[in-house]
């Protein structure tokens, strides 16, 4: 095991693993919970870390810190533009599938365009 210090609370502390000391780590489990639970109630709220960590009362460095290690995505953009994008997307595809259906040339196996038709 290396000592190394914590990401959070500069403390040292012995670890094969995160850069988070234990207490550390149980603290930003219990914000995870709170924070998840306040976006649950209210997914229309349109919020970033400084306005979350003010609603929950919690410290900014520690809603920063599960950003950095994965727990909340940066950038989720709204339902509707995720639906306009997709439905862009397919209408692209079925244009494309369409266009391209009858052409192309016919399937013609390895050995046969290395080495000729037997």
């Amino acid at each position: 095991m290396e000592m190394i210090t914590c990401d959070l609370c500069a403390k040292p502390f012995a670890t094969t693993g995160p850069k988070l000391c234990p207490r550390c780590m149980k603290r930003l489990d219990a914000v995870y919970e709170k924070a998840r639970s306040f976006m649950r109630d209210n997914p229309d709220e349109s919020l970033d870390v400084i306005r979350l960590a003010d609603q929950l009362s919690e410290d900014v460095r520690d809603l920063e810190m599960l950003v950095q290690m994965g727990r909340f995505d940066r950038d989720v953009s709204g339902s509707a533009v995720e639906d306009r994008r997709k439905k862009q997307l397919l209408e692209e595809l079925q244009k494309n599938l369409a266009g391209k259906s009858g052409e192309g040339k016919k399937y013609v196996s390895y050995g046969e365009e290395r080495y000729g038709k037997r």
